[in-house]
């Protein structure tokens, strides 16, 4: 199955689309973006996180470290 949430410039709701998200146990989940990818990581330590265009993942606490990510995060930034 796949599900799909778009914030649509309401950031204040990322962190419930997060939940509806996690809610459904899924096997992963995809962000896009900076603020989406850190909604994901604040609501998970578990399920794996892949994220594209998250611009700094390590300063923003999403990776320990380009070279080795830790955690549930992984992407490209």
């Amino acid at each position: 199955m796949f599900e799909e949430r778009y914030g649509r410039g309401q950031t204040e709701r990322l962190d419930d689309f997060v939940a509806e998200l996690l809610a459904k146990l899924p096997a992963v989940v995809v962000t896009y973006g900076p603020l989406p990818s850190i909604a994901a990581k604040r609501a998970t330590s578990v399920v794996p996180i892949v994220f594209a265009n998250a611009n700094t993942p390590v300063e923003t606490g999403l990776v320990t470290s380009l070279a080795r990510p830790g955690g549930n995060a992984t992407g490209i930034a």
